[in-house]
């Protein structure tokens, strides 16, 4: 008998109602097929890491050998090692297929893997005296490589084999039925974080209120539904703290991994909140990282690192921009606005000029002249076709190009690489009670406005994603962000 009808003749006289969401096929192929497409998510995920080490190898091998000559055969046969250690460190962090890990943790994991890689190859080359066999340029660009490759290398190949259908582990969720449809909806509308519902499991309101027969039932019914959808992982809607303790005892035997849900789909802001013990209390601890005076010391090292390189590093592109500027329209090369920054002070920042002279004016008349656009203006302070940016202009606003010149203000302290959006004097009152936030900390050339949307957020979303990153600062997030700015802005996602 299959388990849908073997559920329906065991379950007509209580209180709990089960909902199959793929019956499409027989239980013993749709077991089969949940185990393949796990299979695939891991090598697809393990792939896509080995790609990335061996592209940021060549990419760095490339650049050594243009600069000191072509290394020997001999350092190659280092890689397979090489490879195998950050498999088994990126294993150890939950990376394979890293299912349902938000995508600041997964990046967090890489970076750590990718770390205690290159330690050890370094560590290795010291301890054992092969020192001769590697080059040090090498090895530090194959670093910087990694960081940056391996991360987009996964959100591209994660990107193709969700498209072709092979992304996402089955689950059950459980709890009262208004709770667990709508939880079940928000996975269904957000497939890339994963997790895939194929069974749903009423009960009247939590697990301690079913009678222990009909929790005895469950449980049996529970291990029915694992082994013919071969499911790992349950979401439990609860409604207490209290609750906890009863849920470990129930699916600790049924399911590797049990995630709990706010019964009514409440949402609580975890960031900066960890689990500690102290003695025989189990406490929840939340820090303030703005207030690490540390973290704050690399933060503001980084900037001025990064700003003072990148300076250097591309001043003949910004000479280039230059020309063009002049040679498109009239006016000055570089442009300056005032802005609130940290602590409510006002400085200005710098940008490449991309509008005409009088754009003031310009606006003015034009939106005069459209008041249909002049809802648009007022919603995110940005016009799709604005008739102030000159030909150029249109161009270095599509890859941030006119950007460049913050770092000017990245090297002298009013801005940072990462913050919340540079906010303009008249849009203070916007921001209403949050401006006191955001001057907490330096505004940024890029953040979460600028990886998640840019253009196309209303500016009341800007807002919320300012906030989401003040609340949530961390060193992590920076390098989370400044790793996909870049692919956003080569794309040129949401820009004009």
């Amino acid at each position: 008998m299959d388990i849908h009808q073997n559920l329906e003749e065991n379950t007509k006289n209580h209180n709990i109602k089960y909902i199959f969401l793929d019956t499409s096929l027989s239980t013993t192929l749709r077991a089969k097929a949940h185990r393949r497409i796990y299979g695939i998510m891991i090598m697809s995920m393990l792939l896509s890491d080995l790609s990335g080490i061996l592209l940021s190898v060549l990419l760095a091998s490339i650049i050594r050998g243009f600069l000191y000559g072509s290394l020997t055969l001999s350092f190659f046969r280092w890689i397979p090692p090489f490879v195998i250690i950050f498999v088994v460190f990126a294993s150890a962090r939950g990376l394979y297929p890293a299912v349902g890990m938000k995508t600041l943790e997964v990046f967090h994991n890489l970076t750590t893997a990718t770390s205690i890689l290159f330690l050890i190859t370094i560590s290795g080359t010291f301890f054992f005296k092969m020192s001769d066999e590697f080059s040090r340029l090498l090895i530090g660009l194959s670093f910087i490589f990694c960081l940056v490759i391996i991360p987009l290398s996964r959100i591209i190949v994660r990107s193709i084999i969700y498209k072709l259908g092979f992304w996402g582990e089955p689950v059950v969720i459980i709890g009262p039925e208004e709770g667990a449809r709508s939880s079940y909806l928000y996975f269904k509308e957000t497939p890339k974080i994963g997790l895939d519902p194929k069974v749903m499991v009423f009960i009247p309101r939590d697990i301690g209120s079913l009678e222990v027969q009909e929790r005895q039932i469950l449980i049996q019914r529970l291990k029915e539904i694992r082994n013919a959808y071969n499911i790992r992982t349950i979401l439990v809607l609860y409604d207490q703290l209290e609750e906890f303790a009863l849920i470990r005892e129930t699916y600790r035997d049924i399911f590797e991994k049990v995630i709990l849900i706010g019964a009514g789909g409440t949402k609580l802001d975890l960031g900066g909140m960890s689990v500690r013990p102290y003695g025989d209390l189990l406490t929840l601890e939340i820090r303030h990282s703005l207030m690490d005076k540390n973290a704050q010391f690399q933060k503001r090292f980084a900037d001025i690192f990064v700003s003072a390189f990148g300076i250097i590093l591309i001043s003949p592109l910004l000479a280039f921009i230059s020309i063009l500027i002049r040679i498109d329209s009239p006016g000055s090369v570089i442009y300056h606005q005032q802005r609130w920054g940290k602590h409510g002070k006002k400085y200005n920042m710098y940008k490449f000029r991309t509008m005409r002279k009088d754009a003031d004016k310009i606006l003015k008349t034009f939106l005069e002249e459209n008041p249909a656009l002049k809802q648009e203006w007022d919603q995110s302070q940005k016009l799709h076709y604005d008739p102030r940016i000159t030909r150029v202009g249109h161009f270095l606003r599509r890859y941030s190009l006119d950007e460049l010149p913050q770092l000017i203000n990245v090297l002298i302290g009013n801005m940072s690489l990462v913050g919340p959006r540079p906010l303009l004097l008249h849009q203070r009152e916007i921001y209403g009670n949050n401006y006191q936030n955001y001057v907490r900390v330096l505004p940024g050339m890029t953040g979460l406005w600028q990886i998640s949307g840019r253009n196309h957020n209303l500016f009341s979303q800007k807002i919320i994603l300012d906030m989401e990153y003040i609340n949530n600062w961390s060193i992590w997030l920076d390098i989370y962000i400044l790793v996909r700015t870049f692919w956003v802005v080569i794309r040129g996602d949401g820009a004009y």
